[in-house]
């Protein structure tokens, strides 16, 4: 069986890379004694996996795991065991059990939540004429195998929603295999736009979300397959 979780990733452990996170769960699962399944070969490994990878220097308040294993656990024991061990800024919220025909969670993640605190307030001036651009791009850095090139990226059809409250921004962009829009180039798109520097905005990811049809729904609604 597996067990899935949501959990949330606070602001003062925002650096931890997600290499870091990973094997701060695997520690933890040992420590709870979780009964981890391991993959087949010469070189097992935790059968772990995110359904997102968080940017570094972000915060969360809705990340997801999906760790198998090889006896059955209730997941409110999983939640408060390994809570108990997790270091602080870092608490599972919530966990259900699904069996091994439920879907892949980084295969079906479409949509995430962003809220950017800190942002110019005068930026709500210029969000309506940002987001009446029928094109949106941006030039970013890509990493390969070969070294750092240049792409050009288009944004338009991955921003969903934005709106703002203050100096706060929230954001619904497209996020996965499929599409996926970094906050980070929204912000610079933004901050290019309205010619008003961004200064030193912090992103929290607040939730990711599948779809199913036009509706978003919870990365523990999905079905399973036959």
């Amino acid at each position: 069986m597996r067990m899935i979780a949501k959990f949330e990733k606070g602001k003062p452990i925002a650096a931890v890379a997600h290499l870091d996170l990973m094997r701060t769960f695997q520690r933890a699962f040992r420590r709870a004694d979780v009964p981890m399944a391991f993959s087949k070969g010469f070189h097992p490994h935790p059968l772990l996996s995110f359904a997102q990878a968080l940017s570094v220097g972000l915060a969360s308040k809705g990340e997801y795991l999906d760790v198998g294993l090889e006896a059955p656990m209730d997941p409110e024991d999983f939640k408060g065991r390994v809570n108990a061990v997790l270091p602080q800024d870092l608490r599972i919220l919530c966990a259900a059990a699904v069996e091994e025909g439920y879907p892949a969670l980084m295969s079906r993640v479409d949509r995430a939540r962003y809220r950017v605190e800190d942002v110019p307030k005068t930026w709500a001036d210029v969000l309506g004429s940002f987001l009446d651009q029928k094109t949106i791009e941006i030039t970013v850095e890509k990493r390969d195998k070969r070294g750092v090139k240049m792409k050009d990226v288009s944004l338009r059809d991955g921003i969903h929603e934005m709106t703002m409250e203050g100096n706060t921004l929230y954001m619904l962009l497209s996020c996965g295999s499929r599409k996926n829009v970094a906050p980070l180039w929204v912000l610079k798109a933004l901050e290019a736009h309205s010619g008003v520097p961004m200064g030193d905005p912090f992103i929290i990811r607040e939730d990711l979300m599948a779809l199913r049809g036009d509706a978003m729904i919870s990365l523990f609604d999905l079905e399973a397959k036959a």
